[in-house]
């Protein structure tokens, strides 16, 4: 009785825990890319609680084989070693409070022995409670054996002295899920068929379906199956509370039942939700979480199994694993003689081919060098009969050049004889006509002076003047429109 108080106080213990619902959402959303089993809630459950089951065996070498190297022999006897082997690589990213849980705290060997014998007593009354331990004296005493030679091995040191990783059953029951739920976190970034799987994925898949608040603002939500969770904020830096408050179609309708009763808009959407998205699809739910049960019925019993057994199944791997090391050690020593081989066939071949494309190439590079001998000299021929044309078309624009500036200085001296010509006769007739203006001044015993002032104030004549030899010259003469002044003009 006290074994199954134990049981359930530890279920229920779990179910506070978000970590076991994303651990199963996780695990069967990626079974395909780990090879891995699906299971319901209920099964991991039962699988932490009782440890030394196939299912929680099954769950953690599918995980450990995604991250791990496949020369690595991880089965139901050795999974234990390599989740340490983990936690102690990968501790410097591991979200603890100390190191690996499998190190054991910093205590005397006779308080580990002691600890240690706790342990196989406590196995051994659940045992007896369960039925599941025969009552002859030759199944106790073969039991007996088993738990001192395991006790013996428990207190081995390693050869550095350091106390070896603890057993599986000593951590802590908040350890085994924090550790499982790492170990998933961890797929995401290790793990190269969950990465491209995940990268294959809608974003939705691993998103968990928030349903709504009630009226005291606590906020459900639901990780697919029959579980319903609540999660209620706590003040200060306390950690939320968590409680799984449906897991049967009954507990829903209580829970819905319940929920109607307040006014509360938000529970009313609430309501709303529950009744939408996950009450039609209850009863299929119900269906496949059941036949998964079915499947791990088995799988869920403690196994029997003495440490000479463990130890029969740990050399077992490890000369598997050895034997592995040693195949690949000799698949790459063959794969570098086939590679050295074929370098060196590959080189004889370079030279054969050079040495028979030696005379070729000297012909083909002599041809070449004749064409591109009789190219230049064409270009060379091209660019001087160019150079020829360019130089007679620009003698030909020099001499068409000359020739206009020679007609141009033509133009200019003919058009300067017609003026100068121009000029003369207008200045002969100038003279006249002021011989002919003195002359009617001197017949009236006028002076000649006065005759030239009246001459020059004529408008159509403009700065006129004799010069030393009695000669008009004119600087600026306007044109003769008008006829110029006779004596009979001249003022009395």
């Amino acid at each position: 009785m006290g074994v199954l108080v134990v049981v359930v106080s530890q279920i229920l213990e779990l179910r506070t825990m978000w970590e076991i619902p994303s651990i199963v959402q996780f695990c069967n959303v990626f079974a395909d890319a780990l090879d891995g089993p699906r299971f319901t809630v209920t099964n991991l459950e039962m699988a932490l609680v009782v440890p030394g089951n196939q299912l929680l065996a099954d769950i953690h070498v599918a995980l450990l084989r995604a991250m791990l190297p496949k020369s690595r022999v991880i089965d139901e006897f050795t999974y234990v070693d390599y989740l340490a082997e983990v936690f102690d690589t990968y501790e410097a990213e591991y979200d603890w409070d100390d190191s690996n849980p499998f190190r054991p705290p910093a205590y005397s060997h006779g308080q580990i022995a002691r600890a240690h014998a706790r342990r196989q007593k406590a196995e051994r009354e659940a045992k007896r409670a369960a039925g599941e331990m025969g009552s002859s004296s030759d199944d106790e005493e073969e039991a007996a054996a088993a738990a001192a030679a395991e006790e013996a091995e428990y207190l081995e040191a390693d050869e550095d002295g350091s106390v070896p990783y603890l057993s599986y059953s000593d951590i802590t029951l908040e350890d085994r899920v924090c550790m499982l739920h790492t170990l998933c976190l961890w797929q995401l970034e290790y793990s190269k068929p969950v990465t491209e799987a995940a990268h294959a994925m809608h974003g939705n898949d691993l998103r968990v379906e928030l349903l709504g608040y009630d009226a005291d603002d606590r906020q459900y939500y639901y990780f697919g199956g029959l579980r319903l969770y609540r999660e209620t904020e706590t003040p200060d830096d306390e950690p939320d509370l968590w409680e799984n408050i449906a897991s049967s179609e009954d507990d829903w309708k209580a829970v819905l039942k319940e929920l109607g009763r307040s006014r509360d808009l938000d529970q009313k959407e609430l309501v709303k939700a529950i009744k939408k998205r996950i009450l039609p699809n209850l009863k299929a739910e119900a269906a496949e979480e059941a036949r998964i049960s079915r499947v791990h019925a088995g799988s869920l019993v403690p196994r029997k199994m003495s440490s000479r057994l463990m130890k029969k199944g740990r050399e077992r791997a490890a000369e598997r694993e050895a034997s592995l090391r040693l195949a690949r050690e000799l698949a790459e020593r063959e794969a570098e003689e086939a590679a050295r081989r074929g370098t060196r066939a590959r080189r004889s071949s370079r030279l054969d081919a050079h040495a028979a494309e030696s005379e070729a190439e000297a012909a083909a590079r002599e041809k070449e060098e004749r064409v591109r001998r009789r190219e230049e000299r064409a270009q060379a021929r091209l660019i001087a009969q160019q150079e020829q044309a360019l130089a007679e078309a620009e003698e030909e624009r020099r001499r068409a050049e000359e020739e206009e500036r020679r007609r141009e200085e033509r133009e200019r001296r003919l058009l300067l004889r017609e003026r100068r010509d121009e000029l003369d006769a207008m200045m002969a007739k100038i003279s006249a006509a002021f011989e002919s203006y003195e002359a009617e001044f001197t017949a009236r015993g006028e002076p000649k002076a006065e005759a030239f002032r009246h001459f020059t104030q004529q408008p159509q004549l403009l700065k006129v003047k004799k010069n030393g030899k009695g000669v008009w010259k004119a600087r600026a003469v306007r044109p003769l429109r008008e006829p110029l002044p006779t004596p009979s003009s001249a003022p009395a």
